[in-house]
């Protein structure tokens, strides 16, 4: 959970969540998506699973329905969709859209009408900008996932 060793950002441990049974953790700078199953009280009881990994991780949703993690990658302006079985694809963004840019947070909607619409906020690619000069303010982005699950 420590950030890598030689990396400029130490950043270990960013986005958490707590689903069924697992803690669920990203580690942005060793770009990891992983899990670990604990008890009543929180206490790691087995073992550390890397779920994913090769991205940027910074926080993530994850979808009640069908266990899809939808991780943000932050500085590579991109959503990556990963399966229970830790399969990866890209959803929305690329390195150079301004689509995504700067992704920090995620949250999945709450009722039957929006459960399927990421809610995003962004800082707007201040910290690495889109092709190396864009940058825009941070703003707020609802994606529905319906049309980008294809």
């Amino acid at each position: 959970m420590k950030p890598a060793a030689n990396s400029p950002i130490q950043i270990g441990v960013n986005g958490i969540k707590f689903r069924g049974g697992f803690v669920y953790y990203t580690s942005s700078t060793k770009k990891l998506f992983c899990r670990v199953a604990v008890d009543a009280a929180l206490i790691a009881v087995g073992p550390f699973e890397t779920i994913a990994s090769g991205f940027f991780a910074d926080d993530f949703a994850l979808r009640q329905s069908d266990g899809m993690a939808y991780i943000e990658s932050n500085i590579e302006n991109t959503i990556i969709q990963v399966t229970p079985a830790g399969m990866t694809s890209v959803v929305a963004g690329n390195l150079n859209s301004s689509l995504v840019a700067g992704l920090t947070a995620a949250l999945l909607g709450r009722t039957k009408l929006d459960c399927n619409i990421l809610y995003i906020t962004t800082c707007g690619a201040q910290a690495a900008p889109v092709s190396g000069i864009y940058a825009e303010g941070g703003k707020i982005i609802a994606l529905d996932l319906n049309k980008l699950d294809n």
